[in-house]
């Protein structure tokens, strides 16, 4: 056997393992959200879940579908601003598409992450570079991430006991301020990342440093932007605040009587534990965590099982229209 046989069979074994590790790791996820789902059913009172369903409103209902798309022209607003960074002058409606038909990928593929690969796409087909494409991505994605993180910590320490888990308002407040820095540091005009680059490339080898140093180039363009930073961090609140704004009208749909700063609490615990990526698409997770921090606020086990189920349900219709979007374009 020769050395090309053998590299082939190498990469060809790596392969095997790979999509055996992805396969295993997709069963567990779908047993995870099978597990807590049907523990949840369980403990339910099936015609209390009726009651609930019936005195829905269905204009509330419909309100809280139509945020979706203030929130994907808000999300365009800021990953437009990103793009510009790096020389490409994408047009609104483009981006707003993609992020329409980044919410099919995201019902589709067993993870949270399925938009994002298509917006990453999307991104790619414009600068035609796969690192400018993933880094401003993963940039745009962390911007959401710091402005949900900093309203959570916001939101506590005005309202400690809307949740009463005193641990996890610590968790929120270290966690916004590790992200802030780290992204401070990103925008900043000091040359933090070119310092990490010159450090991490110093310990690669020649063919990891090619792989690496795109990447690395790709984040050190946003070096020195301050004023993007701002205008992101804004949008990245007013978008974040839509999606409170979105489950306000849910609760409303069910005649919840919560009020609206409580949802500036559980809304961004909620959302940050459903982006753990132990479960298919946070199916189980989404239910169970509703349960413990609606219950809190006197909602009842199957109030809050419907209502996690109406929030799915308009992300499930956000999915169809994104299917035929996508379609469309193709």
């Amino acid at each position: 056997m020769n050395s090309r046989d053998s590299g082939g069979s190498t990469d060809s074994d790596s392969a095997m393992k790979s999509a055996r590790f992805s396969t295993v790791l997709k069963i567990c996820r779908i047993a995870v959200s099978a597990g807590l789902l049907l523990w949840l059913i369980s403990t339910v009172d099936y015609n209390e879940v009726l009651v609930s369903i019936r005195k829905i409103h269905l204009w509330f209902l419909a309100l809280a579908f139509l945020s979706h798309f203030l929130g994907y022209y808000l999300s365009a607003l800021r990953w437009r601003s990103l793009m510009n960074a790096h020389g490409m002058q994408p047009t609104l409606g483009y981006l707003f598409q993609s992020y329409v038909i980044s919410s099919f990928f995201n019902n589709l593929l067993p993870s949270t992450v399925g938009g994002d690969v298509s917006r990453t796409y999307d991104c790619w087909r414009l600068s035609q570079s796969k690192s400018n494409a993933i880094v401003i991505v993963v940039v745009d994605r962390l911007l959401g991430l710091l402005a949900l993180l900093l309203i959570a910590a916001v939101a506590s320490f005005y309202y400690p006991n809307v949740t009463n888990l005193g641990y996890v308002n610590s968790i929120v407040l270290g966690g916004s301020v590790t992200l802030g820095l780290a992204l401070s540091a990103l925008f900043s005009p000091l040359p933090v990342i070119g310092s990490i680059e010159r450090r991490i490339l110093s310990t690669l080898s020649s063919r990891a440093s090619l792989i690496t140093e795109p990447f690395l180039s790709a984040f050190k363009i946003f070096n020195n932007r301050g004023s993007l930073a701002g205008y992101c961090l804004v949008v990245s609140l007013l978008l974040q605040i839509n999606v409170i704004v979105h489950y306000y009208f849910v609760g409303r749909s069910l005649g919840l009587s919560i009020p609206l700063h409580a949802y500036f609490v559980i809304i961004p615990l909620a959302i940050a534990t459903m982006m753990i990526p132990l479960s298919i698409n946070g199916i189980g997770i989404r239910e169970n965590i509703f349960v413990l921090l609606l219950g809190g606020l006197g909602v009842t086990k199957e109030e809050a099982l419907v209502f996690a189920w109406l929030a799915y349900l308009t992300v499930l219709l956000q999915g169809v229209i994104g299917g035929i979007t996508y379609i469309s374009r193709k």
